[in-house]
Formats: structure tokens, C-alpha cells, sequence
């Protein structure tokens, strides 16, 4: 059974009265960014209390990556949380978004086409380096 995001967003508010637990769960649901710009304790909650797919679904990914500030992840707790947002940061800022669409640059070969030259060998001839694994 799953848990609907208003649920989790309900209990993620667990410390504040119910009438406006449900207030502001409808306003985070409604425009999550402005919420979470307001009010970065909040943001942080959310941070801590949802899983990554539930956030992005919540917030798109071009406005995680806005949100995610040095100073809202510096203020997360326990340290691998920390590195987690971090990493996620990282990873969002490689991405160029234009409306719904999202472009991964991302340069895996970032080296030089050939290094070294083939030398021939018993078994074969123009036996590639160990150098260029990799790196065409």
C-alpha cells in the first residue's frame, strides 16, 4: 500500500497543531517552491522526511537544483545526508532544462583522441595501449 505525498506531508508536519497541519500541506502541495523559499526549515523537513523521487515529483528537478543551497545543506543532519543533497546537487547542475525536457552534458571521455601508438605482437597486429582504453 502507498502512502499518498499529502499523507507524508502531514505527518512530515507532525509537530504543529492539526487544522494548520493540513493548511499547510495544501500550500506546500499547491506551489511547493514559494513554500520552500519562504521557508527554508520547512524545505529542510522535506529534505529529511521524503524520498528523492517523492521531491522531484513534488519539486521539479530544475528547482531542486535551485533550492539546494550550500546553506540548506549544510544545515542537514547526519553528515551522509549532507553528502547525499551534495552529490544530488552535483548531479542536477549537469543537466540543462528547458520546459519539461532535461539534457544530461555529461563528458566521460574527456581526454585526448589517442595517446601512444599500436605496436604489433605475435598473436596480433597493431595492438592498442593501455592508454587509450577508454578514450575514443
Amino acid at each position: 500500500m502507498q502512502i499518498g505525498l499529502h499523507t507524508k506531508l502531514k505527518a512530515m508536519l507532525w509537530d504543529i497543531p492539526e487544522s494548520m497541519r493540513t493548511e499547510l500541506s495544501d500550500k506546500i502541495l499547491a506551489d511547493p517552491v514559494n513554500v520552500f523559499l519562504m521557508d527554508d526549515q520547512l524545505f529542510i523537513k522535506a529534505l529529511n522526511s521524503l524520498k528523492w523521487y517523492e521531491l522531484t515529483r513534488l519539486i521539479s528537478k530544475q528547482n531542486l537544483l535551485a533550492l539546494l543551497t550550500d546553506s540548506t545543506i549544510n544545515k542537514l543532519y547526519p553528515v551522509q545526508r549532507r553528502k547525499f543533497y551534495s552529490n544530488a546537487r552535483r548531479s542536477l547542475s549537469k543537466f540543462v532544462f528547458e520546459g519539461d525536457t532535461s539534457l544530461k552534458l555529461d563528458f566521460v571521455n574527456d581526454v585526448q583522441f589517442r595517446r601512444g601508438s599500436p605496436s604489433d605482437t605475435i598473436i596480433f597486429s597493431r595492438t592498442d595501449n593501455i592508454l587509450n582504453i577508454l578514450s575514443n
